[in-house]
């Protein structure tokens, strides 16, 4: 029985993909790095609205992060599947001696090392800010905020992964996985709005969004119930998984030129 990853599919996605991946991981880390390492005013130091992890939260989870997450779960993934269908490529490697399966699992793998080292850099970029700084934090708290946006990120990629797979024209993957996120984005920003002018109408979006799972600003501050917690990371992974079965599942089906 063949293994379930082929590295010559693996070596063939980092030749196509290193430089972008490279480079963003180099500005997030460098922005990680320099947010982490900020020193607050002595008046805000005590406001936990201010804290060091509100900080990272607010500008890397929900900001810088998510601005270079995003295009990159996008633009990989789409050249992982969808870009080679279109451009004929895959029907050379379908007829190479490497099945489908090989190929479409060792694509997902790929994609998937490639957000979580990432974010291991980002964490370490991250850590070193923090120390050098002299900073108090909640090593706990700091650690389980890089867990929900791994598993935010899963969900992210995933999204893009079975984008990718279900459609032959890049075109296509590209606008209904763009799309998807936005809407999502969209939604969590009018809920929140919607909870801070207390119209309770607008606040049903959230329940429409998969970024409300993701409570950084709970976990910065110490106040979100362990057991919900819980739960909306279990849901991230179940989301991004899912996606990617679907998308593996959808690329062993279609019919492609051979």
């Amino acid at each position: 029985m063949k293994p379930l990853f082929s590295k010559p599919i693996m070596k063939q996605s980092l030749r196509s993909n290193w430089k972008l991946w490279v480079a963003l991981t180099a500005v997030l880390c460098l922005v990680s790095i320099t947010v982490a390492a900020i020193n607050l005013p002595e008046n805000l130091a005590d406001n936990p609205d201010f804290s060091p992890l509100a900080m990272l939260c607010n500008q890397i989870f929900e900001g810088t992060g998510m601005a270079i997450l995003i295009p990159l779960c996008i633009v990989i993934a789409n050249r992982l599947v969808a870009l080679e269908i279109d451009r004929g490529t895959m029907s050379f490697t379908l007829n190479t001696p490497t099945t489908r399966r090989q190929i479409i699992f060792s694509k997902a793998g790929f994609l998937v090392l490639s957000v979580f080292a990432m974010i291991l850099l980002v964490t370490f970029a991250m850590l070193i800010g923090l120390l050098s700084s002299g900073k108090d934090f909640p090593m706990d708290r700091f650690f389980l905020l890089i867990f929900g946006f791994t598993m935010l990120a899963f969900a992210i990629s995933g999204i893009c992964f079975a984008s990718s797979c279900w459609f032959n024209k890049s075109s296509h993957s590209q606008i209904v996985s763009s799309g998807v996120l936005l809407i999502s984005f969209l939604f969590r920003s009018l809920s929140s709005m919607a909870e801070g002018l207390k119209a309770e109408g607008l606040q049903v979006l959230k329940y429409f969004s998969f970024n409300t799972l993701f409570d950084g600003d709970g976990i910065a501050d110490g106040t979100a119930d362990p057991a919900v917690l819980c739960v909306k990371l279990i849901a991230l992974f179940a989301i991004g998984a899912g996606l990617y079965a679907l998308g593996i599942w959808k690329f062993l089906k279609k019919d492609l030129p051979l």
